[in-house]
Order: structure tokens, then C-alpha cells, then sequence
């Protein structure tokens, strides 16, 4: 039995917010998934997610940021056309997200850089993990009882 999934870390760009005829909410970005190896060439792929996941996404995405660095599950979808100059039929793969998640291990979150949020220093491209700064400190937890209503974001 076939199953049609597929999981991408890459750099996401802001997204681009519409609405359906039928009042639909979709968000529709590209994101950058790094290879490594002999095809060192990055694969730009084509995002798109519904509803109240276009609605979080839009919502999640800093307003100052190029690009965010996500997880995205969902399934590969080929959509094909012709093109109107040549008459030639196209296609290209994408994603229709079933969820994004934000990989924190390179944001910027309450103050504290990680790695690969665009503030530190690069590795150069020599395909190696980027460096922990010894300017971070470990975040550390608090209790629940002193956590206010609304506070958590979950």
C-alpha cells in the first residue's frame, strides 16, 4: 500500500494570504530545503495550507522576518497546465501542509539567539551544524502555578 506523505525542514518566506469564492482561508509560500552531497542545489517548494492552518501560519509568521525556519508534514500534490505562450504542458510538485511547526533551534525566543536565526555567525556553507554561542543561556522552566491564565501559548 502507497502512502502519500511527505516531512521538509527548510526556510520558509512569508506567506501569501488569500480568500476562496467560498470564504475560504489559504496561505500559499515557497520555502527552501538545503540538499547536501553531490546535488548540493536547494530545492524551492511550493507550500500551501488551509484554513485555520493559513490562518495560524499567516498569524505565527514575524512581521520583520524574510523567512522562518518550519517543519512541514502534509502530502505531495502535482499540478500540471499549459503553458499559453508555447502550448507545452507544464507541472510541478507541492505541498498541501496538513501542519507547519516552527523549529526553535533557530528563532530568536524571549530574548535568547539560536543558532540559524540570522544573527549569529555563519558556518560559511561548509554544510556543518551551526555553532552554539556561549552567550546562551538554557531557558529554564517554571512552575504552572505561576503561570497566569492565558499566558501559555497552548
Amino acid at each position: 500500500m502507497a502512502i502519500n506523505y511527505i516531512q521538509l525542514t527548510g526556510n520558509m518566506l512569508q506567506p501569501e494570504m488569500r480568500t476562496t469564492q467560498s470564504g475560504k482561508s489559504i496561505a500559499k509560500a515557497s520555502m527552501v530545503v538545503k540538499t547536501y552531497g553531490e546535488d548540493t542545489d536547494d530545492m524551492w517548494i511550493d507550500v500551501t495550507a488551509w484554513e485555520n492552518l493559513a490562518d495560524n501560519l499567516n498569524s505565527s509568521f514575524p512581521a520583520n522576518a524574510k523567512s522562518m525556519r518550519v517543519m512541514v508534514e502534509g502530502t505531495l500534490k502535482k499540478e500540471t497546465w499549459e503553458d499559453k505562450q508555447t502550448g507545452q504542458s507544464k507541472s510541478k510538485y507541492l505541498v498541501n501542509a496538513n501542519n507547519i511547526s516552527v523549529c526553535l533551534d533557530y528563532q530568536m525566543t524571549s530574548g535568547i539567539s539560536y543558532s540559524g536565526d540570522g544573527n549569529n555567525a555563519s558556518t560559511g556553507g561548509n554544510n556543518q551544524a551551526p555553532a552554539q554561542h556561549s552567550s546562551q543561556t538554557n531557558p529554564v522552566a517554571r512552575p504552572l502555578s505561576d503561570v497566569t491564565q492565558g499566558e501559555a501559548p497552548f
